[in-house]
């Protein structure tokens, strides 16, 4: 934020200084006129320039955030599939130490809502 706010203070000094330079400058006023369109032109055409300059770091940027945020969700959510299988494992371990049956279907919904646990804490966390 601040690059653009000096690229405009920039800008604006530049533009300012040209027509003061230009109106206090001894010419006739077609000629006067004629090079105050051409600063103010060359003016937009920098301003142009730089707006596109500005907007393709902007994209750039957002890529590349975008990478990254991708990048640390995938990490996240491998990290949370494997913390899961690890207290799926121990459940399932301590149960038989502990000689506990549980039928198919109750072992996946306490390894459902252990999952469940395990990823709001890790997001937590995060």
């Amino acid at each position: 934020m601040k690059a653009v706010n000096y690229l405009i203070a920039f800008v604006g000094g530049v533009t300012m200084g040209a027509a003061i330079g230009i109106l206090l400058a001894p010419e006739k006023g077609e000629d006067t006129r004629k090079r105050i369109a051409e600063k103010g032109s060359d003016a937009a055409n920098m301003i142009s320039e730089k707006s596109a300059e500005m907007s393709k770091m902007i994209s750039e940027k957002s890529a590349e955030m975008g990478k990254m945020i991708s990048e640390k969700s995938a990490e996240v959510g491998k990290m949370i599939a494997e913390k899961s299988t690890e207290v799926a494992n121990q459940v399932q371990e301590l149960l038989k130490r502990k000689g506990i049956r549980l039928s198919n279907k109750e072992v996946e919904t306490l390894a459902d809502e252990i999952a469940g646990e395990v990823e709001v804490a890790a997001t937590a966390e995060a």
